[in-house]
C-alpha cells in the first residue's frame, strides 16, 4: 500500500528535501508539521534555496 498518491509521492521524489541544508530544513519543519503534503509541496517547489 502506498502512503501517496503516485503524482504526490512523484513531486515529493523531485522536491529531494533529503538534500537539504540544514538551514533549509529547519525554516522548513514547522511547515512539514502543519501543512498537508500537497500544500507542503505547493510552498517549498518553488522555494529558492
Amino acid at each position: 500500500r502506498q502512503r501517496f498518491a503516485e503524482k504526490t509521492a512523484a513531486r515529493i521524489e523531485s522536491l529531494g528535501w533529503w538534500d537539504w541544508s540544514v538551514e533549509k530544513l529547519a525554516r522548513a519543519i514547522p511547515d512539514m508539521q502543519a501543512l498537508s503534503i500537497e500544500a507542503f509541496l505547493d510552498r517549498w517547489e518553488h522555494e529558492i534555496p
